[in-house]
């Protein structure tokens, strides 16, 4: 009995082993290599180089590369809501306490984002101010100053840099969600500087970018700071440069 058994199971190992390397696979590679031979007389023959790889040693390298890029990107969005925080702080501390205690508080934590046509400091400031003088609050929605705390201010910086790329991949749209990172990270989260060229368009497509950013920041009225944005504010600049 014990024989059968054995020969029996001697089978089985051989057929989960080939069970498994054809469900692994080998994925045959083929490089074109050209081997110049430079001694006297002889041409410059070419060969073809075959080598096998196992497919599971290619999708552990491709899961490697794939999670060194999901790393690297979730540093560079810490980096940035670093840096987008660092604008917020100093913003705030530009502004009147005595406005943060009734109105302004609800113009920064609602729509003070940092995109626009000026530094991220001054968007910061401009769309709250302006966002209060064209909402104005009613009697019951004040709001303290110390409702500004670290989770809020947390909130306002992840919607402005989810802003901003939406700004930057509307005015390119070839642009990944990483590409965007990466170059506003280069320009300090800075659109001007991103790219130059999103406040020389016309109008209307300025609009389209700024509402296209206000929608992913979840800005409670995309259309009207994308008129102000693209329109009234330009024009503001202009006037104070005379």
């Amino acid at each position: 009995m014990a024989g059968p058994r054995n020969r029996i199971r001697r089978q089985r190992t051989k057929a989960r082993i080939k069970t498994q390397a054809e469900t692994e696979g080998v994925l045959e590679v083929e490089a074109e290599a050209v081997i110049a031979a430079h001694s006297p007389g002889k041409s410059s023959p070419s060969s073809t180089v075959q080598r096998k790889i196992p497919l599971s040693k290619l999708n552990q390298s491709s899961a490697k590369e794939e999670l060194r890029r999901i790393i690297d990107i979730r540093l560079l969005r810490r980096s940035l809501l670093g840096q987008i925080r660092g604008y917020y702080l100093d913003a705030i501390s530009r502004l009147p306490t005595t406005d943060l205690n009734t109105t302004l508080a609800r113009g920064l934590l609602i729509a003070g984002h940092c995109y626009g046509p000026l530094h991220p400091i001054d968007n910061i400031i401009v769309n709250s101010v302006w966002y209060r003088a064209a909402f104005p609050m009613r009697s019951t929605d004040r709001i303290d100053v110390a409702v500004i705390n670290q989770s809020i201010i947390s909130r306002v910086v992840q919607r402005s840099l989810d802003g901003l790329v939406a700004a930057l991949r509307h005015h390119c749209p070839g642009l990944s969600y990483d590409d965007a990172l990466w170059h506003l990270s280069l320009s300090g989260a800075d659109l001007r500087t991103t790219a130059p060229s999103l406040f020389c368009q016309a109008e209307s497509d300025v609009e389209a970018a700024i509402q296209a950013a206000a929608k992913a920041a979840r800005h409670p009225k995309p259309a009207a700071l994308a008129l102000f944005a693209s329109s009234v504010m330009p024009v503001g600049l202009i006037l104070l440069e005379i």
